[in-house]
């Protein structure tokens, strides 16, 4: 495997992590889940470049896979969803693996990565949500101990809710 690059990306990156999501949406797309479609715009890779830590994965130098992390959610979840929900938590959004890449480890060393970056961080927690159809990813998630908390929706779609507990 190669040896593997976590950078915190900015502005300068936005091209990078804006390809990436394109791809992995694309990639999803492909395997009929069509929430990343229309794909994220290069003004909101920016925008969430400056509201959040958007974190980018490179491989020899070359970006494989990007995420981002904050201490509150995209969207708000309401009060008393999450176990453990007065406890400071890492919420994480767009994990994406360049699916060129995918197979190899990466999404995994990411899954790492965070909840090393969250215990150093303090976090009690880190959460996430999956389009709830995607029975592949929830899967992934589930292996590497998140644990199944509730459903939501939102944009017209549903979503399956995962906290790692640190």
């Amino acid at each position: 495997m190669s040896e593997y690059q976590l950078i915190q990306a900015t502005e300068a990156d936005a091209t990078s992590v804006h390809r990436l999501l394109a791809l992995a949406g694309a990639g999803l797309a492909e395997s009929g889940f069509h929430n990343w479609n229309p794909p994220f715009s290069l003004d909101q890779v920016l925008a969430e470049i400056q509201s959040r830590t958007v974190f980018l994965l490179l491989s020899e130098g070359e970006p494989v896979a990007t995420y981002s992390l904050a201490l509150a959610a995209v969207r708000p979840y309401p009060q008393g969803f999450w176990p453990g929900d007065e406890k400071a938590a890492l919420y994480m959004n767009r994990l994406a693996v360049d699916p060129a890449q995918q197979g190899r480890g990466i999404g995994a060393w990411c899954l790492s990565a965070i909840r090393h970056y969250a215990e150093a961080q303090g976090a009690a927690a880190v959460r996430c949500d999956v389009l709830a159809i995607n029975a592949g990813l929830r899967r992934f998630y589930e292996r590497h101990g998140y644990a199944l908390c509730g459903q939501r929706s939102h944009s017209g779609w549903d979503f399956a809710c995962y906290q790692l507990t640190c």
